[in-house]
């Protein structure tokens, strides 16, 4: 059950204490919670905004939940425009569940909004001007058109339904929050086991269904023993009746008697070969066919044996107690990257960013770097930008075939196009974008000099909110 108006105020009135702290850190375990920790002097302090379906709540915690095998994007941009900044203000929406807080620094102000509001709730960072940065979750409203880089729009006021009492009582030293995370604990440890173990199973199951993948691609590869046989009969019927078949004829029609009973049998040929010829590709063919499908009646054996101990190996994580799932977790294996175990990982010639969505925008890092970025990385369908007559960074959309690029991924671009070019001070540039089967380097051109047809210009108007967006996912 959610926190009632009533509660919200009871813990905002509680939490007034808070204001004056410092945002050290910023967690996300899950979709639609956040953690802050917040530092007073000579106390720290852990803030939990919850608002999952049905457990929307406001409370200090005295622990965070384990985080998740990939960080968040949310946990990314709250560290990015959270950790250092002030708390000046906590607001609760008259009669609704709907809370503010509000930060600010020297660089300026930012907000979170939470709206515990069951199980339509979410959590919103906020830029100085109103406008969104980031979502916890998807945005579930109909009717509310709620986005990175849009105005943040408060729900409508229509106060749920009350009974204007409290299941939690204040005291001193925080009780309500206390009580609070008492009230949800037995949850939060079913749903924090349930992390854990999906943490921990997420590899087996990967792995799992990879290899059920190939076992039925070696069943078809076992199954061929049958062709192969077809093969080996269609041989010893031309050994013996080779003179019955003309050259260039595309099949020939024989009787088999190897059962007792004599059969009609039709062999197909190959009318390019000579009869001879013919007689040898079948043997050759059956001997092929029958080495493939024994070699691959052996593999999938194997591929079945450790299917098998996979699936034994999830059923027995349902034994394992909280501590046990933990430490599997802890003792995970980390990610390697694209480079070979042991050797370092390979230098990428650019760096990476996340659009609106999660879309991926690669910026080159230097001349030299365009050049590997357009010419070597870059697929022929994939959107190219940079700002026109300037000079600047390649930036590349990654896309499927055919696929058309979004308006907020083609201005996220824009704005990384005109950020890392000399156009970076003015209020605006011009873009130009085409698909990269477009681009082609002169003889004898220095390192990111290219020439381009069938482009397309956009005048981008800077967003310094939309780029700090953009800095903040930054990889590599």
């Amino acid at each position: 059950m959610s926190l009632s108006v009533e509660e919200l105020q009871q813990v905002v009135t509680e939490l007034h204490a808070l204001v004056g702290a410092v945002v050290q850190q910023a967690y996300a375990p899950r979709e639609r919670v956040l953690l802050l920790e917040l530092r007073v002097p000579g106390h720290t302090y852990l803030l939990r905004l919850d608002a999952e379906p049905s457990r929307t709540r406001l409370h200090l915690a005295s622990a965070r939940p384990p985080s998740p095998a990939e960080p968040l994007a949310f946990q990314q941009q709250a560290r990015a425009h959270l950790v250092g900044r002030k708390l000046l203000a906590i607001e609760l929406a008259p009669g609704d569940r709907v809370v503010t807080f509000h930060f600010a620094d020297d660089a300026g102000e930012r907000g979170v909004v939470a709206e515990l509001t069951g199980r339509h709730g979410n959590l919103f960072l906020l830029a100085s001007n109103g406008n969104l940065l980031s979502l916890a979750g998807p945005n579930l409203s109909q009717v509310r058109a709620l986005a990175p880089g849009r105005a943040y729009v408060p729900p409508a006021s229509e106060p749920p339904s009350s009974s204007g009492k409290s299941r939690f009582a204040p005291g001193p030293d925080f009780a309500l929050s206390k009580q609070i995370e008492a009230a949800y604990a037995e949850k939060d440890r079913e749903l924090d086991r349930a992390t854990l173990r999906a943490r921990v199973e997420k590899p087996l199951r990967t792995k799992l269904e990879r290899t059920q993948r190939t076992v039925k691609k070696v069943e078809l590869e076992a199954a061929r023993g049958e062709a192969a046989e077809a093969h080996r009969v269609a041989g010893e019927l031309l050994k013996i009746s080779l003179h019955q078949v003309k050259r260039g004829a595309k099949e020939v029609a024989l009787t088999d008697y190897s059962s007792g009973e004599p059969r009609a049998v039709t062999i197909a040929l190959k009318p390019e070969l000579s009869p001879a010829d013919n007689l040898a590709w079948h043997f050759r063919q059956y001997r092929r066919l029958q080495q493939g499908s024994q070699r691959a009646a052996e593999r999938l054996a194997q591929l079945r044996r450790e299917a098998d101990a996979l699936q034994h190996e999830l059923q027995s994580l349902a034994a394992l107690d909280d501590d046990a799932l933990r430490e599997r977790a802890l003792n995970l294996p980390v990610k390697l990257s694209p480079s070979r175990k042991g050797e370092p990982a390979e230098r990428k010639p650019f760096r990476e960013f996340h659009a609106v969505g999660g879309a991926r925008i690669y910026v080159g890092k230097g001349a030299a770097d365009n050049d590997v970025l357009t010419f070597k990385q870059a697929r022929p369908h994939d959107l190219w930008l940079h700002a026109r007559g300037r000079k600047g960074a390649h930036v590349v959309v990654p896309l499927e075939k055919r696929e058309q690029v979004k308006p907020e991924v083609l201005l996220d671009a824009c704005a990384l196009a005109v950020h890392f070019s000399d156009a970076k001070s003015e209020p605006r540039a011009e873009v130009s974008y085409l698909p990269a089967k477009y681009l082609r380097k002169p003889r004898d051109a220095a390192p990111g000099q290219v020439i381009y047809s069938q482009e397309k210009t956009l005048v981008y108007v800077v967003e310094p909110e939309r780029i700090a967006r953009l800095l903040a996912t930054a990889e590599g």
